[in-house]
């Protein structure tokens, strides 16, 4: 437990969100994390494209992908 997360369980959950085709979990875990960024590594990727996640690339160049997430009420 680390600051009220489950951390094992959060890993885990967020690996699959990395790793599915469906927009839709990966669009919710986005918005239940309250998460406002994405920062992807080089070898990082989501199986998706920015087209199909409620987020916009801000930045990038070849160490780095960031994208700001689009906030919905």
């Amino acid at each position: 437990d680390i600051m009220g997360y489950q951390i094992k369980s959060l890993l885990t959950e967020r690996e699959q969100v990395f790793k599915t085709p469906d927009n839709s979990l990966k669009n919710d875990f986005l918005k239940k994390y309250q998460i406002g960024y994405i920062y992807l590594a080089p070898k990082q990727q989501f199986a998706t494209t920015s087209a199909n996640l409620q987020a916009d690339i801000v930045f990038s160049n070849f160490d780095v992908q960031i994208y700001k997430v689009r906030l919905q009420p």
